[in-house]
């Protein structure tokens, strides 16, 4: 999971937690910045939230992401491919345009009341970046066979490991590129009390 091992990189201590949801929201893709938005939140309604105990405290900060890419030139939103034919579309046309990579994020800072986790803050925003990868026709195939993880991200566009064999150019955040903007996480934990 790329998001997890920024977070390792970064030294935030984190616990992975599931959620129930489909992602599906009633936000039209027209209002890009705000759909990508939305679809952290049904995320974080269907958490399943730990037990209260003496590890997690009276204090736990929970966070949501998701990323979804937009070809700047053609405003066709990128989500996650069907198939495989699917991947080699989206690949195809991120060789003919710069591709906005959004990452929504949502925090909330939840406090033990007693009973139950009570929502004491959220803190929302996206992190918007630039970037040009360019697959070529005759690397396709190749690019999927060594970076089966195409396969469940947004566009099939993978820029590390492998990936970063057709990584031409970025403007923005490297770490919000790949799904989660370490920079903006940890300014935001900051401000919401929690200790490193």
């Amino acid at each position: 999971q790329p998001r997890q091992g920024l977070l390792k990189q970064a030294k935030i201590p984190f616990k992975t937690i599931s959620h129930n949801s489909d992602e599906r929201v009633d936000v039209s893709k027209d209002d890009f910045y705000d759909y990508v938005l939305a679809i952290s939140h049904p995320q974080m309604e269907s958490l399943v939230l730990p037990e209260h105990s003496e590890e997690t405290g009276d204090t736990i900060f929970v966070l949501t992401a998701d990323t979804l890419i937009r070809g700047v030139d053609t405003k066709e939103v990128f989500e996650k491919p069907k198939d495989r034919d699917d991947a080699k579309r989206m690949l195809a046309e991120l060789c003919k345009q710069e591709a906005e990579v959004v990452t929504g994020c949502c925090l909330e800072k939840k406090v033990w009341d007693g009973t139950e986790w009570q929502t004491a803050e959220v803190n929302q925003w996206t992190c918007t970046t630039l970037a040009e990868f360019f697959v070529e026709a005759d690397w396709v195939d190749r690019y999927l066979e060594n970076t089966p993880i195409a396969m469940y991200a947004a566009s099939a566009a993978i820029i590390e490991g492998y990936g970063g064999n057709f990584f031409k150019s970025i403007k923005g955040s490297y770490s919000g590129a790949i799904g989660l903007p370490i920079y903006d996480v940890r300014k935001n934990l900051i401000a919401m009390g929690f200790e490193f």
